[in-house]
């Protein structure tokens, strides 16, 4: 039905075909691609919150990342991903090195006070103005109407 999906050709030597029944996976090969796509599950699952073209999202996309780091948390330690246990620690650690803030602090209300000192609060909005950007936003009142609805603070 099918040819040989690689043939090795070497000076000297043989060819070598090697046919379609080589790459047949086991009933162990399956688990370990389920056990992938869970993965990857996990982070095609909040992929949505992560853009609006309505209103900033962040307000929601910490939190989900907050659900995703957690999710790969307990699989590092299932022993179903042992397999798949150093890179997710890898990327552990990374969101370690990049986001120690959201994790350290957790409470909207710091969130609010990081927001305006990252992204900016009326001062800013009144200079943006000052410079002819009508458009100008200020970033954390706008954090506070979107937390209001949400937290009581």
């Amino acid at each position: 039905m099918y040819g040989p999906i690689t043939t090795l050709h070497r000076k000297n030597q043989r060819t070598r075909d090697t046919p379609w029944s080589a790459f047949k996976l086991m009933d162990n090969g399956w688990i370990k691609v389920v056990n992938a796509c869970n993965i990857l599950a996990d982070s095609n699952n909040i992929q949505q919150y992560f853009s609006s073209g309505k209103q900033p999202m962040l307000w929601r996309a910490l939190p989900a990342l907050e659900d995703l780091l957690s999710a790969w948390e307990k699989k590092c330690n299932s022993p179903c991903y042992t397999l798949y246990k150093d890179a997710l620690n890898a990327v552990l650690r990374i969101q370690d090195n990049h986001y120690p803030l959201w994790t350290i602090i957790p409470l909207p209300v710091f969130k609010l006070v990081y927001i305006e000192v990252a992204w900016g609060g009326a001062k800013e909005q009144a200079a943006e103005i000052a410079k002819g950007n009508a458009d100008a936003k200020n970033w954390q009142d706008k954090a506070r109407k979107v937390f209001d609805g949400k937290f009581k603070l």
